[in-house]
């Protein structure tokens, strides 16, 4: 009988964690439980049903096959048995590596020639990235505990290129000891380093704006300050005047009186200056507590602001914020290709939407889209003349990743699709929100909807140009035309 166990609570992750986050997760319990660290009873127990389920969730067909499962047993169905997964053909080969010199082996029935150097970066690194005589992209591994050496396909997509960046295993395959490929930790910490990096520049910005809202306050407060300034010298010679006019009659009134006594028009001109005082004083301190208040909520508002956009970006190697816009195509930056009744009011936008005066090699950006009518909408990452490239989500769940030339409102003129499929992270049918981004290194693009990672092809041709929307009906669709709405787009480069 197949006992049915809870990958995600194993982990200690919810259902919904991503790729990164279930690596996270499996890295930091396997330097817990891992019996070369953990020398209790239940170590090895634990540590194998931690390693089964970081099995099942790191695979997309796995997961989905194990989520499927987990529904039917939350409803109080039968839980159908695991389908069978056939395992991964692995070949390891421990070569005698001699000093100072070439090495040269088969693996996986590739044929490799390493020069001395690279024997030597290999046994130091855990790893070397290169390409063969037939210039053929390879990355080998090699464990520094076991001295496995293998070359292996879970870091390559169906095209069979490297993944960028790529990720090595948090154990080794063979001997399944941690700590056993010094790159991956260089790796890991430099990622943590460019996190701190990108943090401290987030505050540095923040505390720029804190700065310069402090010194508009000051230039306030000293504005301030120089009309209670004059609103003083305006009641003292008031109180001047008042007195020059009361002085007659106060001498006469002093003659018979005590030396020394306060005459009336003095008290009268007291008076009037300490209430005048009084009321300027009294002002000015509930203003500036008011004023305070709202500096301080001002500036906790953009710290939530920056955080949460940073959060969007699916590609942290691109940490500056170079574009923002909310959408609503009324500041004359954008072209469109047929206009619409929504476009100038809700950010709709029919088939395709460039922002002018935009180039951009190297990015990423994320946008929201709701498809209203028609069946798909996306981000156009490359158009320059007739020439256009973008990756799409539909209502029915399936995307792509399109390169396009001549006439860019004929669908049916379509020259290439690099990536299409189904993922489940897309959200289904009409007046649905997704969140769709990419990410373009060089030649390499990939696609995320709603924080997955969904697809990623590697491709030369049009990669670089203007950016915008797009938004269009399939081949069989009624809609009249079609329309999607967009909002808060972004884009950052490096």
């Amino acid at each position: 009988m197949d006992e049915f166990i809870n990958c995600y609570e194993v982990l200690g992750i919810a259902p919904q964690a991503s790729e990164k986050e279930i690596r996270q997760a499996f890295r930091a319990l396997a330097k817990i439980y891992h019996p070369d660290v953990n020398q209790s009873h239940d170590a090895h127990t634990r540590f194998i049903a931690i390693e089964q389920a970081y099995t099942v969730l790191s695979d997309a067909s796995q997961r989905a096959d194990f989520d499927e499962r987990l529904a039917a047993r939350r409803a109080g169905e039968t839980v159908r048995p695991r389908k069978p997964v056939p395992k991964a053909f692995s070949v390891y080969i421990f070569p005698n590596f001699q000093q100072g010199m070439p090495a040269h082996f088969i693996v996986r029935g590739r044929v490799y020639g390493l020069t001395a150097a690279e024997v030597r970066r290999l046994e130091r690194d855990g790893m070397l990235r290169g390409r063969t005589e037939s210039a053929k992209e390879y990355l080998l591994m090699y464990c520094v505990k076991c001295h496995a050496l293998f070359d292996t396909a879970h870091a390559r997509d169906l095209n069979n290129f490297l993944y960028y960046p790529y990720e090595l295993f948090s154990v080794c395959p063979h001997c399944k000891t941690i700590d056993w490929c010094p790159a991956d930790e260089v790796r890991e910490e430099k990622e943590k380093q460019d996190e701190t990096v990108r943090e401290q520049e987030t505050w540095a910005r923040l505390e720029e704006f804190r700065r310069q809202q402090e010194a508009a306050r000051v230039r306030e407060v000293q504005a301030r300050l120089d009309e209670v300034k004059r609103q003083q010298e305006a009641a003292q010679a008031q109180a001047v005047r008042f007195d020059e006019t009361l002085r007659p009659r106060a001498r006469s009134q002093q003659s018979g009186k005590r030396k020394g006594r306060l005459t009336r028009p003095a008290i009268i001109k007291i008076t009037v200056v300490l209430l005048t005082l009084f009321v300027i004083g009294g002002s000015l301190g509930g203003w500036f507590f008011y004023r305070s208040i709202e500096l301080a909520q001002i500036a906790s508002q953009a710290r939530a602001t920056a955080t949460a956009i940073a959060r969007l970006n699916p590609d942290p190697s691109f940490h500056t914020l170079a574009y923002t816009n909310n959408l609503t195509f009324n500041s004359g930056d954008w072209n469109t290709s047929t206009q619409s009744s929504l476009l100038q009011t809700y950010g709709s936008c029919d088939f395709t939407c460039l922002l002018q005066g935009s180039f951009f090699t190297n990015f990423s950006s994320v946008v929201q889209m709701k498809i209203l009518t028609g069946d798909c909408g996306g981000l156009v990452f490359s158009s320059e003349g007739e020439v256009l490239s973008y990756a799409s989500v539909c209502q029915n769940g399936d995307y792509g990743i399109v390169y396009q030339e001549s006439n860019i409102e004929n669908l049916l003129s379509l020259n290439r699709i690099l990536a299409s499929g189904y993922s489940s992270s897309i959200k289904q049918g009409p007046d649905q929100t997704n969140l769709v981004a990419i990410s373009v290194h060089g030649s390499t693009v990939t696609l995320y909807v709603n924080g997955e990672r969904i697809t990623q092809v590697t491709d030369g041709a049009a990669v670089s140009g203007n950016i915008g929307l797009v938004a269009y009906k399939g081949s069989g669709s009624s809609s009249p035309q079609a329309e999607a709405a967009f909002n808060n787009l972004y884009i950052w480069t490096s």
